[in-house]
């Protein structure tokens, strides 16, 4: 018969294991290994991590308390607790954003086939620590600008992703309200969505082009597009997966999908219907993202994926020039060959449209003067400055063209 020492043994591995489960699973050590800033400020994460590590280390506790005797009784009871814990984490984070959604002012909605977008006649004020006070304001469709359809001036209008959106910028900063002040001679209308694709900004001019009737059309593009083209690829993806169901354009129809990864078989669909388990999924994905890069880093231009999606964004590129049924603009926020698999340009190239170069460049190179033209190192999005020489050379090729 083992002795109570043999039979304690395994308590003792497990007490041990819990405690340091609890010690490495909290905010501060998680904190410095996943954020840039070097800790957790969202009050959720934070509470979930709590409950986690209260639960882990009372677990922890009682294997090395009870060793001896082989505590069966108590390890049930450990892992009711464990559960009704885990159980108590689900039901307050879902309570938590519910409450965030009645009693903070939130700039996008959750809509439909478009996956999601900008709240409409939305005002958000808050703090952003790569670019200060920020007072964000939408009108009419959530669009940041919409002009007067009925203005004998040509009127252009604007879609695009985050750059575009800009939830980081204050009215009157963004690229486009500084080309509709350098060119009174134009009205403009801008609307973006961030982590959009190509396909949800066909959506955007399939629904207000016949309203607005524009001269031009201008579509701010980024070289994660073609990532958020392609459900094959941005399933890959560690970095430019938004973890979102948004629509794909696949054999010629919109198919709403979620960004699964297969090797995670049927756990994914509860990752992807629990909030507690989305966010621990979240920052594991940041976690792989850090230690062994992602798809964008390593994807060939002769990759079966990336072949489909450039095909993809080609055509869906087409499909808003002929929906438009005028001409389509196209620039890119960041420099054309960001990513060595496959170039903004060239698609444009290929899908007939007019593509306006140097617009990323231009940023990056100043920048790289020492300007500070973003949020870096926390954000990479364009603050005023950045938005004031888009907003030049985008002028610039206009005068030109």
């Amino acid at each position: 018969m083992p002795s109570s020492s043999s039979r304690g043994r395994p308590f003792l591995i497990g007490g041990l294991v819990f405690i340091a489960i609890a010690l490495i699973a909290n905010e501060w050590v998680l904190g410095a290994s996943l954020t840039v800033g070097g800790r957790i400020t969202n009050p959720a994460s934070r509470i979930v991590l709590a409950l986690f590590d209260v639960a882990a280390l009372l677990v922890g506790l009682t294997f090395l308390v009870r060793r001896e005797r082989a505590p069966w009784r108590q390890m049930l009871l450990s892992v009711v607790a464990t559960l009704f814990t885990l159980g108590l984490a689900e039901g307050g984070l879902r309570l938590v954003f519910a409450v965030r959604s009645w009693t903070t002012p939130q700039s996008r909605i959750l809509a439909g086939t478009i996956g999601w977008r900008p709240r409409a006649n939305a005002t958000v004020e808050r703090d952003l620590p790569a670019f200060g006070h920020v007072r964000y304001q939408t009108t009419r469709d959530g669009f940041r600008i919409y002009g007067d359809p009925a203005s004998p001036k040509r009127k252009v209008l604007v879609v695009g992703d985050s750059f575009t959106e800009g939830e980081h910028l204050s009215t009157g900063e963004t690229y486009y309200e500084l080309l509709a002040a350098m060119r009174p001679d134009l009205e403009l209308f801008a609307i973006g969505g961030g982590g959009y694709g190509t396909l949800q900004e066909f959506m955007l001019v399939d629904e207000f082009v016949d309203g607005i009737k524009p001269w031009l059309v201008i579509v701010q593009m980024h070289p994660n597009d073609l990532i958020n083209n392609s459900h094959a690829l941005e399933s890959r993806s560690t970095t430019d997966n938004n973890q979102l169901t948004r629509p794909y354009w696949e054999n010629g129809r919109v198919v709403p999908k979620f960004p699964e990864n297969p090797g995670w078989g049927p756990l994914y669909n509860l990752a992807r219907h629990s909030y507690l388990l989305r966010l621990v999924n979240v920052n594991l994905t940041f976690l792989r993202a850090k230690s062994v890069g992602s798809i964008e880093q390593f994807a060939r231009p002769d990759d079966p994926d990336v072949l489909q999606a450039v095909a993809t964004t080609v055509e869906l590129l087409q499909m808003i020039q002929k929906r438009a049924g005028v001409p389509v603009a196209v620039f890119s926020a960041r420099p054309d060959k960001a990513f060595s698999f496959w170039s903004v340009s060239d698609v444009c190239r290929r899908a007939g449209v007019e593509f306006i170069p140097g617009v990323g460049e231009a940023v990056e190179a100043a920048h790289a003067a020492g300007e500070k033209v973003t949020g870096l190192p926390l954000d990479a999005h364009w603050n005023r400055r950045g938005n004031e020489i888009a907003a030049g050379v985008i002028n610039a090729w206009l005068k030109r063209e």
